[in-house]
């Protein structure tokens, strides 16, 4: 009896893909519209963030070279 209803499972799981599949590819307008057919990506992003004047203060230019200066503590755990 268990052997009979695993066997009926899997056959209707496989009608049931089968069924989703062959419906796309006969009917499915989608399907059939898309196969090997690449999509035009639209680039033209909205970049008008980078002049806008909240933002031009942010850019700060560190004088170069950086010197080294005094070091750490050499334990980051260690008490001061």
């Amino acid at each position: 009896m268990k052997n009979k209803a695993l066997i009926l499972i899997i056959v209707l799981l496989f009608v049931a893909v089968g069924g989703y599949f062959l419906y796309y590819k006969l009917i499915g307008e989608e399907a059939e519209s898309t196969i090997g057919i690449t999509k035009i990506i639209d680039t033209n992003f909205d970049t008008k963030i980078f002049s806008n004047e909240k933002f031009d203060g942010l850019k700060e230019y560190v004088a170069l070279p950086v010197e080294v200066g005094q070091k750490g503590k050499i334990n980051p755990f260690m008490k001061f």
